[in-house]
């Protein structure tokens, strides 16, 4: 009897090891599969770049080769003479472009992250305030809007406000994020509200409570905050042309976009190339400054999701 009991357990043992076995094999290809595609998104979305950087350095030829050359054969640094020299014949210097972009886009990352902030405390913490659902229904309802719906309307108030033609005009009208806010709240919905109820105890006042508390736990949703809103800020070029006539406020993606004479875009190829890599570096070394802030904003979006 004893000896039945014996090999029965057995049995049961070496069952349990070749189902544990068995899930384990699975698990394994399963994480293989997830790595292969994380392998394939990547080189997708990494191959414009490629194209990108690679046209920048080619030749006139190899722009215009068919079929389409991805890495120039030989590298040059003409594009970048040709682009030097499109912008010294503009009305207005390239370091005035420079400037007013850097100059914009500062000042609205600056507003929309303080902003955001400030608003997003008293929706996420005093649920009593007067009209909070309404306000946030608001909220998430301006989330549905594209933004050239609100262009209209959007240019008839920065008319009337007389603010055509000024540095306020690309400022005032996107310093106001409702995704800003969106994201800011989920953040600070994570922070418990035992440790400001504590900090309240010791007597701590709201903006004390917002410096030492709130400021510090929300730091990873600001660098995607930050990095958002910097490459929509700096890569627009719809904003300034319909606010500013004025040439000498106007930003680098107008000067670029205004290159090319109408008709002769084919011979400023090269400059063009040399442009769209040009605008394409400051985002990206945005990107690897503060990209492990990045991925711990993705990390906290995960385990809270």
């Amino acid at each position: 009897m004893a000896t039945t009991t014996v090999q029965g357990d057995a049995v049961q043992v070496a069952r349990g090891r070749r189902i544990r076995r068995r899930n384990h094999i699975h698990k394994d290809e399963l994480s293989i599969l997830g790595v292969l595609c994380l392998v394939a998104f990547a080189i997708v979305m990494f191959v414009p770049f490629v194209i990108l950087f690679g046209h920048a350095f080619m030749t006139y030829d190899e722009l215009f080769h068919f079929p389409p050359v991805i890495f120039p054969y030989q590298y040059t640094t003409q594009n970048f003479s040709l682009l030097v020299l499109a912008l010294s014949s503009l009305s207005v210097p390239f370091a005035r472009y420079l400037f007013n972009s850097v100059l914009v886009a500062v000042c609205v990352v600056l507003g929309v992250v303080t902003i955001a902030t400030l608003a997003a405390y008293p929706l996420s913490k005093h649920r009593q305030m007067p009209g909070h659902r309404l306000i946030w229904f608001l909220v998430i309802a301006s989330l549905m809007y594209a933004g050239p719906a609100t262009n209209i309307p959007r240019y008839l108030v920065v008319e009337h406000l007389g603010l055509i033609d000024t540095y306020w005009a690309l400022i005032l009208p996107v310093v106001v994020s409702s995704f800003g806010l969106y994201l800011m709240k989920q953040f600070i919905d994570g922070v418990p509200d035992d440790v400001l109820q504590a900090a309240r105890i010791d007597g701590a006042s709201e903006w004390q409570i917002l410096k030492a508390i709130i400021y510090p736990a929300t730091q990873p949703a600001w660098s995607v905050l930050i990095l958002l809103t910097f490459v929509g800020v700096w890569n627009d070029a719809a904003n300034p042309q319909l606010y500013i006539h004025n040439d000498a406020l106007k930003t680098l993606p107008v000067a670029f976009a205004t290159l090319a004479p109408v008709g002769n875009a084919v011979a400023f190829a090269g400059a063009l190339a040399a442009a769209g890599m040009v605008m394409a570096l400051p985002p990206m070394i945005l990107f690897l400054i503060m990209q492990s802030k990045v991925i711990a904003t993705m990390q906290y979006a995960g385990m809270t999701g």
